[in-house]
C-alpha cells in the first residue's frame, strides 16, 4: 500500500476535493472583517484552504461556506490546527478542525460528501 492510500484510509472523515468559496474571520476580533478564499478540500471534521493571512494555531475562526446546491451560506466555528507558509509572506495553507457543529451544518457536510462520491456537485 502506498503512503497516499494509507493516509486516505486512516481518516475518520475522508477528504472531499472540492473548490468551494469560503469566507472567514477571527471569532473574537474586534473588527470582524471577512477574508475570502477557495477551499482545497473539506471533510466532516474540518477544511483546508489557502489564505493570505498567517493564522496562529488554536485561534477560533467563524467560517462561512458557500456550496452551489444550498441556498444559504453555512456558518461553522473552527479552530486552526496548522497554518503553513507556502509562498514567503504571501500564501499560507490553513487547516481547520470544525467545532460546535449543529445538525443543519452536519446535514450540509453529509450532502457534500454524498454528492462527491456520486460524482456530482
Amino acid at each position: 500500500m502506498d503512503k497516499k492510500s494509507f493516509d486516505v484510509n486512516k481518516r475518520k472523515n475522508p477528504r472531499v476535493d472540492k473548490k468551494y468559496c469560503v469566507k472567514y474571520y477571527i471569532k473574537d476580533a474586534l473588527n470582524q472583517k471577512f477574508d475570502i478564499s477557495q477551499i482545497k478540500d473539506i471533510s466532516k471534521g474540518g477544511v483546508r484552504f489557502w489564505s493570505t493571512m498567517l493564522l496562529a494555531k488554536d485561534v477560533v475562526l467563524v467560517v462561512e461556506l458557500h456550496v452551489p446546491y444550498v441556498d444559504y451560506g453555512v456558518r461553522i466555528e473552527a479552530v486552526v490546527v496548522a497554518c503553513e507558509e507556502k509562498m514567503k509572506d504571501l500564501i499560507y495553507e490553513v487547516r481547520l478542525k470544525f467545532i460546535n457543529v449543529d445538525q443543519s451544518t452536519n446535514d450540509v457536510l453529509d450532502i457534500i460528501e454524498k454528492r462527491y462520491h456520486q460524482g456530482v456537485g
